[in-house]
């Protein structure tokens, strides 16, 4: 197997990893989308209980947004989502954005 064929299996590797420590913890993966062409960019949508939370990771440029669905619909009537956080993380350095979605999730669950 050619080095990228390794490191895109690795990457999914580590996404699913995730999913399943969250499900293990009573958090649902609503959707998971990856890409290891785009710079190893993924986005996860995650409910536990009545909250649903977003978390888009940019790895092009290194930052993490957090979305949170909103309580009262908004002017269209929607329930749309608004950022809570944005994260830069230097990956290069040992940062992983993976290891803060699950200290996040810990600690506004």
């Amino acid at each position: 197997m050619d080095k990228d064929a390794e490191h895109s299996i690795e990457f999914l590797r580590g996404i699913y990893e995730l999913c399943e420590r969250l499900a293990a913890t009573g958090f649902v993966i609503v959707s998971v989308e990856s890409s290891y062409e785009c710079f190893g960019t993924w986005s996860l949508a995650i409910r536990h209980q009545r909250e649903s939370t977003v978390f888009d990771w940019d790895a092009r440029e290194g930052i993490l947004t957090i979305k949170g669905r909103a309580s009262k619909p908004d002017s269209q009537g929607g329930h749309g989502y608004h950022t809570l956080e944005q994260k830069h993380f230097d990956t290069s350095r040992g940062e992983d954005p993976m290891f803060y979605v699950e200290s996040y999730l810990k600690v506004h669950a």
